[in-house]
């Protein structure tokens, strides 16, 4: 009876690891975006960082003399550009990093874009993966309208269980209470 009451604590202790472990996965976050985009830019995100990639035209905006935030979530961010406002940089070039709350996931995931206002092309460029260290890519393309117009988009991603990790899991939790059942 003693080594019953020893094991029933370590088949609640797998149970709960299990469960930890697949709340742990299936998570699912939404990055609401929205820019003012004139011509091309690509728009990375990694960890817990963003960061724009100008290709052609204006960068993210900063057209007509004007500093118009990205929205991330709801929060503005200024990315700082080569040249100061109201300098237009017409050449490809990185932004500043800036934050991304809550961080991008570093692990498998399924991603779903959708565009809620894009006047050309808005999709996605680099899906991410553990081979490009989990960096999800999305092409903001104005090139065929001229000036900027503004571009907003619903990305989610959810987490994908990682299979022999879960199974693992639910193994050794399951050998658990057959242990305990047999015990009894």
């Amino acid at each position: 009876m003693k080594t019953l009451h020893r094991l029933i604590p370590l088949a609640m202790v797998g149970l709960g690891v299990l469960f930890q472990a697949v709340s742990a996965y299936g998570i699912t976050i939404t990055y609401a975006i929205l820019a003012n985009i004139d011509g091309q830019d690509l728009l990375d995100l990694q960890g817990g960082t963003v960061q724009w990639d100008h290709l052609s035209y204006a960068e993210v905006g900063r057209t007509a003399g004007q500093n118009l935030p990205t929205v991330i979530n709801g929060s503005d961010w200024y990315p700082t550009w080569p040249a100061p406002p109201p300098n237009e940089i017409n050449y490809p070039a990185l932004s500043s990093v800036g934050p991304l709350t809550p961080a991008l996931p570093d692990q498998n995931m399924t991603v779903t874009l959708d565009p809620i206002l894009a006047r050309d092309s808005l999709t996605i460029y680099q899906l991410p993966t553990s081979a490009n260290d989990y960096t999800l890519i999305l092409d903001f393309n104005d090139d065929a309208s001229p000036g900027a117009a503004w571009y907003e988009a619903d990305v989610t991603v959810t987490t994908v269980p990682d299979g022999g990790l879960t199974l693992a899991l639910l193994g050794t939790a399951m050998t658990g209470l057959a242990f305990v059942r047999r015990k009894r």
